[in-house]
């Protein structure tokens, strides 16, 4: 009945564990782990360099039989998401992402509250960056869904029901997903146009502009 104190076997340590006894481990051997706590809609994965929503979960949320009136909430997790996707939308999110944008839109339209209305410029905001991608070819394979996105936003420019903050940064949005500094691969860089100044000849020759 007595503890024993003498020397572990070869290859035995002794760890502490949450109850405040001492269990003897083989080195290398796996200790149960504790059941998985629930996953939030939006999960921010820090060892990814692209993060992961669940938009499932998220959009469960807007519309569940026992959530759908959480409006604060709703408002509060579409923040999160731009928050989580502050360096732009991954492409390969854009279907599920627009039935959010669409939710929040609807919600202004609907007035609803001012959360979501900053919201729905939060959503702008984030669309305003450069998309992010997980290949190269991922921009060229969602052009349908990009249009989407973007006959979303340029429903706000001319929806009577829009506060003029949100038309503003649909505006923004739209400006600067269609400029240069956006850097979307359908731009052109004028110095390899054949028609400007010639081939060999340099950008700026060539006998004059178009």
């Amino acid at each position: 009945g007595g503890r024993y104190s003498g020397p572990l076997p070869s290859g035995w340590r002794l760890v502490p564990v949450h109850s405040a006894m001492t269990a003897a481990v083989r080195a290398g051997g796996v200790l149960p782990s504790a059941p998985a706590p629930a996953r939030a809609p939006v999960i921010a994965i820090e060892a990814a360099s692209i993060p992961q929503v669940d938009y499932s979960q998220l959009l469960g949320l807007f519309h569940g039989e026992h959530s759908a009136m959480l409006s604060d909430r709703h408002a509060a997790a579409i923040v999160r998401v731009c928050r989580v996707h502050h360096r732009g939308f991954p492409i390969r999110d854009l279907p599920m992402l627009q039935q959010v944008i669409r939710f929040a839109y609807d919600c202004v339209a609907e007035g609803k509250g001012a959360a979501f209305e900053e919201a729905l410029k939060a959503l702008m905001s984030t669309l305003a960056t450069p998309f992010v991608k997980h290949s190269c070819t991922d921009e060229f394979k969602s052009l349908t869904v990009i249009a989407d996105v973007l006959s979303i936003v340029s429903e706000s420019l001319v929806a009577a029901s829009m506060p003029p903050a949100v038309q503003i940064a649909a505006a923004e949005m739209l400006h600067a997903f269609a400029s240069a500094h956006g850097n979307r691969p359908s731009m052109l860089d004028l110095s390899l146009d054949p028609y400007c100044g010639g081939g060999g000849g340099g950008s700026g020759g060539g006998g004059g502009g178009r």
